[in-house]
């Protein structure tokens, strides 16, 4: 299991275009039915597209329980 520190990762979580390429980061873990633990110990509070275009989709694809499973 991975640990992803999403303050190193990623430049922010302001706009659905951050939230798409923590999606693209987060999606081969899904594939490879893998579990990675995500820390946002230090990271700024997310927007709503932000969570949207990245939690979401990915719930959404996946549903909750895969979801809850993989994260």
């Amino acid at each position: 299991m991975e640990t992803l520190v999403l303050n190193k990762i990623l430049n922010g979580a302001y706009s659905s275009p951050d939230g798409y390429s923590l999606q693209c980061i987060l999606k081969p873990y899904f594939q490879k039915n893998e579990k990675v633990v995500i820390s946002l110990k230090g990271f700024p509070a997310m927007s709503s597209s932000f969570f949207n275009s990245s939690f979401g989709e990915l719930i959404e694809t996946y549903g909750y329980e895969r979801f809850k499973a993989t994260i």
